[in-house]
């Protein structure tokens, strides 16, 4: 599913990022923590503390969520770039078919974001069919010839009683 080249875009990204870079920096502290020297780098790769629901899968950060489905991590840095991969390279996809293709990524403000990033997008602007009903022939409304011709009188009947300030 990811290539190398978005895989090291991936790591370099997880590096910059003000929220999941400590998140990930974390991870990777509790795995080198009981490390002896003479240890692999898997136990890097692969991280997780318990009770946490991020974890490390070859060198790549996973959410893990309520219905404890794991979603890959998105550095803000590459939503844009994944966006422009769901939504542009295949047919301009609305905000629910866009929401199915990335079923397996996280990302901060995931409908907010697709939203915006839909609405920015010049062609799909330009190309959106209005969900405004078409406007009919407008009939005006008659006046009166005579005056005081319709007379609309309401009745209210069986109000309550109500006691007023100062009743006994």
């Amino acid at each position: 599913m990811i290539t190398e080249e978005l895989h090291g875009q991936f790591q370099q990204g997880y590096a910059k990022d003000t929220v999941y870079g400590p998140i990930r920096q974390d991870l990777i502290n509790a795995a080198t923590k009981g490390k002896r020297p003479g240890q692999s780098n898997e136990a890097i790769a692969n991280a997780s503390i318990p009770g946490n629901p991020f974890r490390l899968q070859d060198h790549l950060l996973y959410f893990r969520n309520g219905d404890a489905a794991e979603r890959l991590v998105v550095p803000r840095a590459l939503i844009q770039l994944i966006l422009e991969d769901v939504h542009n390279n295949r047919h301009h996809f609305s905000r629910n078919r866009i929401l199915a293709q990335l079923e397996g990524m996280h990302f901060q403000r995931k409908r907010f974001t697709i939203d915006k990033y839909i609405k920015g997008y010049q062609s799909c602007k330009v190309n959106r069919n209005s969900n405004q009903a078409q406007i009919k022939s407008l009939q005006p409304i008659p006046a009166p010839v005579e005056p005081i011709k319709i007379i609309a009188i309401d009745f209210i009947i069986a109000l309550p009683l109500v006691p007023s300030r100062g009743t006994p």
